[in-house]
């Protein structure tokens, strides 16, 4: 996807979050398949885990398992 493409389709999708080509070319498959705008509203971002929040969300007893 060219830069030119990418942005683009960031303006002519201004209430889709496209955050990057890779993110682009994935939008441009799904709306091949969803074409409807009311789907937008249904689906999100994806933002990875924080390691960090999630170590600390399992506690210490995380580890009670795995040690032997």
């Amino acid at each position: 996807m060219s830069d030119d493409e990418y942005e683009q389709l960031k303006e002519e999708n201004p209430e889709a979050v496209i955050n990057s080509r890779e993110a682009a070319y994935y939008f441009k498959i799904f709306r091949q398949y969803h074409p409807q705008d009311s789907v937008l509203a249904s689906i999100g971002i994806w933002d990875g885990f924080d390691h960090e929040v999630e170590r600390s969300a399992i506690g210490s007893d995380a580890g009670a398992d795995t040690e032997a």
